[in-house]
């Protein structure tokens, strides 16, 4: 079975090119129709949309396997006492990065050249990322209909041989 893949663009820091397009954005949406200088800044923002998009990085990422996803998040434990830690489940920001990197398949790079490219990664996009990544693995994977039958429909030792849907299921239990 192929392994479950995503797609993902990680749009680099670039000084202040990201800067200038969201003022030049808004300058735009700020005008009137047909305003002095309208089509000018119209151009602008396609110019400078244009080149973030030349200096960002396109890519796949691969859902790992359970007990390799499970590793990878261990290598960044939680703290002690904190919050952010306990919420995400790894060291945060420093587990971002880790388990961002342990998904990526496509493009290729060396650990040096992806070390660079970290420097340039925002935190809005590492968290974009990272909430990616963290979704791609921890879906659940849907069981092929020919196994359905072969789970169980109630959970063990519950006595109850009816499926799932039955007019038990839509009762409430009271004890």
């Amino acid at each position: 079975m192929k392994p479950r893949t995503e797609t993902f663009v990680l749009v680099l820091d670039q000084g202040d090119l990201l800067d200038t397009l969201q003022a030049h954005i808004d300058a735009y949406d700020s005008m009137e129709p047909g305003a002095e200088g309208e089509q000018e800044l119209s151009d602008e923002i396609a110019r400078l949309t244009a080149e973030v998009r030349e200096g960002s990085i396109r890519g796949r990422f691969e859902k790992q396997p359970f007990l390799k996803w499970e590793a990878i998040k261990a290598q960044f434990p939680p703290r002690d006492g904190n919050e952010a830690d306990t919420r995400w489940g790894f060291a945060v920001p420093e587990g971002f990065w880790g388990l961002i990197r342990a998904c990526i398949v496509d493009p290729v790079k060396s650990d040096d050249e992806w070390a660079e490219i970290e420097q340039r990664v925002t935190m809005g996009d590492r968290l974009r990322l990272v909430t990616q990544v963290i979704e791609l693995n921890q879906a659940e994977t849907s069981i092929p209909k020919p196994l359905r039958p072969l789970l169980p429909t109630s959970p063990p030792g519950s006595g109850s041989k009816r499926r799932r849907g039955g007019a038990s299921s839509r009762q409430s239990s009271t004890v």
